[in-house]
């Protein structure tokens, strides 16, 4: 399973939309901060080896976190 998610952060409100990257459901979630959005991500891959990777409105790559750091 791909357990890689994307988020997209708004420029001009609080608003960061999560897409599951290979996604077979186009399915898009809105949350209000970046910390649920990162939350969710982890809590519905089931896995640790994943990773969340955040993108500005424009779509250019800001950060890339792994689930999990030991």
């Amino acid at each position: 399973m791909n357990t890689e998610f994307h988020i997209f952060a708004s420029d001009y409100d609080t608003r960061f939309t999560i897409k599951r990257a290979a996604e077979e459901d186009a399915t898009q979630v809105v949350f209000s901060s970046l910390f649920e959005a990162a939350r969710h991500a982890r809590t519905t891959s089931g896995s640790e080896d994943g990773v969340v990777v955040i993108y500005g409105e424009a779509g250019e790559n800001v950060n890339r976190i792994p689930f999990f750091v030991s």
